[in-house]
């Protein structure tokens, strides 16, 4: 929505006129209109059969277990993995995760239920978007450190440049939703992944190519990612 549009300007923006730390101190501010607006458009509802306890166990572990590993490679970089501050907390979160997988495959009322990834739609769906979101947000990461870093760009400027890619998504979006409404989900999403290996595919042998040199150069994909290659 408006938040993969105005993010990488927006965190550009905050890391020029302040620190980084501060891009996680902004979602304070956005939580807190969440929960006024919420409050008061939203109508209370009850489910009288809901079990009122939280999973508090599985909440620790889980934040653990995402956290560690997450510090790990973040320090690793200047301390390398022999320094205890790095190999301590990834082992410590991996241990934590499995404990976690192990607490909710036991538990009477569990954070999450488990058992719903026995439902084949329902495992393929969350496994599919996990490896379109990871190469899409990852792909992402690494083509803001190369604007940086290598084209010098500055964080605005690198935030800038990958708008585009979030303003088609944010308005093709609800129309791909209507088209797997009526089709069903699976065609558009194998070919949503098929696609972008036939579209780089294709730019590759553009690129090697000089019968197909005037092609690429008309995709938007190739206009975008062009110098990196």
């Amino acid at each position: 929505g408006l938040a993969s549009v105005s993010g990488p300007p927006g965190g550009g923006a905050l890391i020029e006129l302040t620190w980084w730390g501060a891009i996680f101190w902004a979602n304070l501010p956005l939580i807190a209109a969440t929960v006024a607006l919420t409050l008061h458009s939203v109508d209370e509802s009850r489910d009288p059969d809901a079990f009122r306890g939280i999973d508090w166990g599985g909440i620790l572990l889980s934040a653990i277990g995402l956290g560690g590993p997450v510090y790990a490679l973040i320090e690793q970089p200047d301390r390398g993995w022999g320094d205890p501050l790095v190999w301590a907390p990834l082992l410590v979160g991996i241990a934590c995760f499995a404990l976690f997988v192990l607490r909710e495959a036991r538990a009477r009322h569990p954070m999450m239920d488990l058992g719903l990834f026995r439902i084949r739609n329902f495992a393929i769906a969350n496994l599919t978007t996990l490896s379109a979101y990871a190469g899409l947000i990852g792909g992402l990461f690494f083509v803001g450190l190369f604007l940086q870093q290598v084209s010098g760009y500055s964080p605005l400027e690198a935030g800038l440049a990958t708008t585009p890619i979030s303003l088609l998504l944010f308005v093709l979006s609800p129309r791909f939703g209507k088209i797997a409404s009526g089709t069903g989900p699976r065609l558009p999403m194998c070919k949503g992944e098929v696609s972008p290996c036939y579209e780089s595919r294709s730019d590759e042998l553009g690129c090697r190519n000089p019968e197909f040199h005037e092609v690429p150069l008309e995709r938007p994909s190739f206009r975008v990612f062009a110098q990196i290659n």
